[in-house]
């Protein structure tokens, strides 16, 4: 068990999903293969093993990180911050607990509510290990938020099996002939994990595959993306089906669905 705030956490999935999303409404694959190129083969082992810290934490620390750098690159360019730019930061890292230097203001900063651009650089450069930190609470309690939403894994897992398809050369030992990853045993506790998120039903038909209303429907872990369409071995690429669905789905379908089960 972990204790999660939310605090930020709503606003850095809302960062993850515009990033993803184009002006025209579609989603943009530009961000995903710059995260990808930008990642060493061993960040990139979750497209071809299961691994707990997925794809997508990864990606959500990339667009905190690109996000923060276009305001540093924006201090440089208009030469100041407002106080309550700074003020918000420094209330992120206290809301988790995360030790940092506060900005010394002046009177003068006070009174024009700006911070001059050589200060507040020199405070993000001495805040850096503790703004480090609190990307990577930001990036897993976000990743909860996300995790929950399918269409947003089907539109990133598609744009990443366009990846995998076009870059021969990424992870090729885990490959097969034809340039797609090998299907891999999925772990106990991802089962679990799709099971629980998906409310042990069906993501298609809606059916019961808890086994107590029904004891003959079988439950399968379905590749949204399949794997022979490039899909990745990434536990944001998995959701729970029935097997009629699935055996109607093949493995030449990406599909997947946003109905949800509601509280009551």
């Amino acid at each position: 068990m972990k204790t999660f705030s939310f605090y930020g956490a709503y606003e850095t999935a809302d960062i993850v999903k515009k990033v993803l999303q184009a002006d025209d409404g579609q989603f943009d694959s530009d961000h995903v293969e710059s995260f990808i190129d930008g990642s060493d083969e061993r960040k990139l082992l979750p497209l071809a093993k299961f691994s707990k810290i997925t794809l997508l934490h990864g990606f959500i620390l990339y667009c905190l990180n690109d996000n923060f750098n276009h305001e540093k690159r924006s201090i440089k360019k208009y030469g100041s911050v407002t106080i309550a730019w700074a003020e918000t930061i420094a209330s992120l890292l206290s809301q988790y607990q995360i030790n940092f230097r506060p900005i010394k203001l002046s009177d003068d900063d006070i009174f024009t509510d700006e911070i001059e651009r050589k200060k507040a650089l020199s405070w993000l450069d001495n805040i850096d290990n503790s703004l480090h930190q609190l990307w990577l609470e930001l990036a897993d309690e976000a990743f909860h938020i996300l995790f929950r939403d399918r269409m947003v894994l089907q539109f990133f897992n598609l744009h990443v099996a366009n990846i995998i398809h076009d870059w021969d050369d990424l992870l090729t030992i885990y490959k097969t002939k034809k340039g797609y990853f090998k299907r891999c045993r999925m772990p106990s506790w991802l089962k679990k994990a799709i099971f629980h998120r998906d409310q042990g039903r069906c993501v298609f038909c809606n059916k019961d595959l808890t086994g107590i209303y029904n004891t003959l429907s079988q439950k399968n872990f379905d590749h949204i993306v399949p794997l022979s369409q490039y899909g990745a071995n990434d536990p944001t690429n998995i959701q729970l089906s029935c097997r009629d669905c699935n055996n109607q789905k093949s493995n030449k379908n990406n599909s997947t669905s946003d109905i949800y089960a509601k509280w009551w």
